[in-house]
């Protein structure tokens, strides 16, 4: 640990747990997801100071032993409430770069259902072509039958989801 962990400063240990759930991120993701302003140039200083990180086409990823001990070292370390309050940051980055799927998945592993509901309850409203059909399928299914119920527009959604799938009798 000492070797491993515990040489970085508070801050470069809490990115690192944090940044560990992630196969891959940006600058902007780890300033949302630590909340630390100061997280692009800490990345910068490992980038260039140690060989856990690789870097290309502006992502960082953390190299795969190293992650999977972080990944350890979290679930020895921090708290549910960390863990998810590091997926629902990161899930509003997602949100607001409009990659629904990512959001979807960074939601569900923070338990926000409601935030669920409301993001595929949006995305419903787009028009078809636009609406990601096979990419959420998977969480329109989840949805409680009560909640599609409850709203016309994932009614709507999900009878055409049923209908693409061939699925006539849902």
């Amino acid at each position: 640990d000492t070797i491993l962990f515990n040489q970085y400063d508070h801050n470069t240990r809490v990115l690192l747990l944090s940044m560990a759930l992630f196969e891959e991120f940006t600058p902007v993701m780890t300033i949302m997801v630590t909340g630390n302003p100061e997280a692009e140039r800490i990345l910068f200083q490992l980038v260039n100071t140690t060989s856990i990180f690789v870097y290309s086409d502006k992502v960082y990823r953390i190299i795969p032993l190293f992650r999977e001990y972080l990944i350890w070292k979290q679930s020895q370390m921090c708290s549910e409430a960390f863990r998810a309050r590091n997926y629902h940051n990161a899930g509003l980055f997602y949100e607001l770069e409009g990659d629904l799927p990512q959001a979807l998945f960074c939601y569900t592993q923070s338990g926000e259902k409601e935030k669920i509901s409301e993001l595929l309850t949006r995305n419903s409203e787009f028009h078809p072509g636009k609406g990601r059909f096979f990419e959420t399928e998977a969480y329109y299914r989840a949805l409680p039958r009560e909640t599609v119920l409850s709203s016309p527009q994932l009614i709507s959604y999900m009878s055409m989801l049923c209908s693409l799938c061939g699925q006539i009798e849902d």
